[in-house]
C-alpha cells in the first residue's frame, strides 16, 4: 500500500468538496476537456495498446462521474461544445488505429 492512498490505491480526499469555491464556466469547460483528454487516453491503453490494469477502469470510471458532474453544472449544449474538439479528434485516432467501438 502506498502512503497516502487507500487499500484501492485511492487518495483519501478524492471526493472532498472545497467548501465557499466559486468556478466559472470557463474553468468548468476547461475541466471537461482535461477530463475528456484523460478518458480517451486511457481508453486508448486499454483498447488499442492494450495494457490492462484494474487502475485504467477505476480511473476511467472516477473520470467520467467527473465528467458528469461537469456535464450537470455547465448542462448538455455547453458540455458538447467544451468536448467536442477533444472527441473528434480521439474518434480520428481510434478510426486511424482500427478501433471502431471508440
Amino acid at each position: 500500500m502506498t502512503l497516502g492512498k487507500d487499500s484501492n490505491g485511492t487518495p483519501p480526499d478524492v471526493d472532498r468538496v472545497v467548501a465557499d469555491w466559486e468556478i466559472t464556466e470557463f474553468e468548468l469547460r476547461s475541466l471537461a476537456e482535461v477530463w475528456m483528454r484523460e478518458v480517451q487516453s486511457a481508453r486508448w491503453d486499454l483498447l488499442v495498446d492494450e495494457v490492462h490494469g484494474g487502475y485504467d477502469w477505476q480511473f476511467i470510471e472516477y473520470a467520467n462521474r467527473r465528467l458528469d458532474a461537469i456535464r450537470q453544472l455547465l448542462g448538455d449544449e455547453k458540455y458538447e461544445e467544451a468536448t467536442a474538439a477533444v472527441e473528434a479528434r480521439w474518434t480520428s485516432e481510434f478510426q486511424q488505429a482500427g478501433c471502431y467501438e471508440h
